[in-house]
């Protein structure tokens, strides 16, 4: 059992941290700058390099174990009260616990990707300006883009082209990056650490298609969605490794990549 000082000790420092976190997240220009283009690509790149060779997905594991960890938590509290086995004392130290790991999952998280929520972002890096955008704008851009879609099923269909395994998928937005990487040096990316999620049949009901887990700096891919859409979520789940969090950022920079791999599968 924790001893009262050592509890508010840890206490006293998590908050510190998490209102330093706060504080410091509030100014973009500080993120982008300091965090976004420096600390979080070098502890990112570390986390890939450890956990990117495994065949399997550390991330899904450690995930998976917290579920079962809750599930039992949950199964012997509501045993114990059945049982009227719970004191408040017991209710207090249960509290505590519960305290401290919300509060260490908090800045962890945060420490290891989360101020990316907080960065200027893409638009800021590629200098583009906010302009009035009208309904012929929308109407212009819609059109060209269905032409393209269609020109790139045409070419995948005229050649045969069929969908490739998980490994060589990963390798060709892999490519994409690299060769993104020629004209946006910021779209670095190495040590490579992108997987097949073993929680895909659970994404199916609950909606996801990847995740980016900031734990183990693995990318997640639900390889049993419908094979069309899974270049673009892997092409989405590389952008999230880079450090680009939100979920519209994601799917620009992972638009851009796939724009200039010259690949018609990404293009489709």
């Amino acid at each position: 059992c924790m001893s009262r000082k050592r509890f508010w000790i840890s206490v006293v420092i998590l908050l510190a941290l998490a209102i330093f976190i706060k504080v410091y997240s509030g100014n973009a220009y500080r993120v982008e700058h300091n965090y976004a283009v420096g600390f979080y690509p070098a502890i990112a790149s570390f986390f890939r390099l450890i956990f990117g060779w495994l065949p399997f997905s550390i991330g899904d594991f450690l995930y998976g174990a917290a579920v079962l960890w809750i599930i039992i938590k949950l199964i012997k509290g509501i045993k114990a009260l059945l049982k009227k086995r719970v004191t408040i004392q017991s209710f207090l130290n249960g509290l505590k616990k519960m305290v401290l790991i919300v509060l260490t999952i908090y800045v962890t998280f945060n420490i290891f990707w989360g101020i990316n929520y907080n960065r200027q972002g893409i638009a800021i890096q590629l200098n583009l300006k906010k302009d009035t955008v009208s309904f012929a704008d929308l109407k212009e851009v819609t059109a060209l883009l269905i032409e393209k879609l269609n020109a790139s099923k045409k070419y995948l269909i005229n050649n045969n082209t069929s969908y490739p395994s998980n490994a060589q998928l990963f390798k060709k937005v892999e490519n994409a990056y690299a060769k993104s990487k020629q004209q946006f040096p910021f779209l670095n990316y190495n040590n490579v650490s992108v997987k097949s999620s073993m929680w895909g049949w659970l994404g199916n009901y609950t909606g996801f298609t990847g995740y980016y887990n900031p734990f183990t700096g693995e990318a997640q891919v639900n390889t049993t969605v419908p094979k069309y859409l899974q270049p673009f979520v892997t092409c989405h789940e590389v952008a999230h490794q880079l450090g680009y969090a939100k979920e519209d950022e994601a799917n620009s920079v992972g638009y851009l990549a796939a724009l200039h791999s010259g690949d018609s599968l990404l293009l489709y």
